[in-house]
């Protein structure tokens, strides 16, 4: 009879080898010269996997309620987009604001928690509010799975998120939760847009924030400057090394792309990241690594000023030492 601990380790190795056979289909150009053909291949394929069209339609927007909170101007607004009534806030600056800023919250209790409308700090450091006080009008939407955005069934029982149905739903539907969010951050920030067309834009996302900022960023040519924070490394790092949220996974990703891919496909757009040395689930170590990649590739474009990294001491957090800074110096 075969002893039952010669099976240990087949599982886990199972997984370590399945990751390895798969070799993705896009790699970086090494040649400038064919970047912009190629970035448009990748945002083509990307649209693809996140199942989603790569213009959005949505409609009526409205306003909810608005808000006089001293030095800014509070809004709670909210547009149509595939039968969801999508809320979004928007923070105005009395003063006149340097720019405007997508700010994309991760997993918690929600929107409210980024624009600082929760008692408790967490590891989201209220950073659109911050991100207010640094003078930028700020558009911050409550993404698809949180807060008002939850399923009734998730509101009544008090669960923080609705991620793991609605992934699921979406997925045998042939969508994905991850496109949803991706579109539902687009259409917000093309309305903001609208209300100040002179202003630059950009973008900052923590976390499951930093997910949708990645990839928005990718997919956009109408981001002037991303700051992605507690996100960037590896998908073997990271989602493929741990227990992560359902709402990351994207059916075939890998066949097309690891992480850096995507992020160097970012390129020449203005980038920080941000990654604390005891973040356990998106290590630093990761970060630094695909630093080294997207790094060469902005070099090959005579952008090497425009992609920079804040490695700072500390958790699965904002750090924002250095990227409000980041924005001012990008979105002028």
């Amino acid at each position: 009879m075969t002893p039952y601990n010669v099976f240990m380790d087949t599982v886990d190795d199972f997984l370590k080898l399945e990751y390895e056979k798969v070799i993705p289909s896009f790699s970086i150009p090494d040649n400038p010269a064919s970047f912009q053909s190629w970035k448009e291949s990748v945002r083509k394929e990307l649209s693809r996997k996140l199942c989603i069209e790569e213009k959005p339609s949505f409609g009526d927007v409205s306003v909810i309620s608005e808000d006089d909170c001293g030095s800014y101007v509070r809004k709670r607004m909210a547009f149509s987009m595939d039968g969801l009534v999508c809320p979004f806030y928007l923070l105005v600056p009395k003063e006149k604001p340097a720019a405007l800023v997508l700010a994309l919250h991760g997993h918690g209790v929600g929107v409210k928690d980024a624009i600082g409308l929760c008692e408790e700090e967490s590891y989201q450091k209220k950073f659109a509010l911050r991100l207010c006080e640094n003078g930028f009008a700020v558009v911050a939407p409550e993404l698809l799975g949180f807060g008002d955005m939850r399923l009734n069934e998730d509101k009544e029982s008090d669960d923080s998120n609705s991620c793991h149905r609605l992934a699921m739903n979406l997925l045998f539907e042939g969508k994905t939760l991850l496109g949803m969010r991706v579109q539902e951050a687009r259409c917000s920030l093309t309305i903001a847009s609208s209300m100040f067309p002179s202003l630059r834009r950009g973008v900052m996302g923590i976390s499951g924030g930093g997910t949708v900022a990645t990839f928005l960023t990718a997919l956009s040519d109408d981001i002037s400057a991303a700051v992605i924070s507690g996100y960037a490394g590896f998908f073997r790092t990271s989602i493929l090394a741990m227990h992560h949220c359902v709402c990351n996974y994207v059916p075939g990703l890998l066949q097309s792309f690891e992480l850096p891919t995507i992020l160097s496909s970012i390129a020449p757009v203005p980038m920080l990241w941000e990654s604390g040395d005891k973040d356990p689930i998106y290590p630093q170590k990761a970060a630094e690594e695909a630093s080294v990649i997207v790094g060469k590739c902005y070099r090959l474009l005579g952008h090497e000023e425009a992609f920079s990294c804040d490695f700072f001491s500390g958790e699965h957090e904002i750090h924002g030492v250095k990227a409000y800074r980041f924005l001012k110096d990008n979105l002028r």
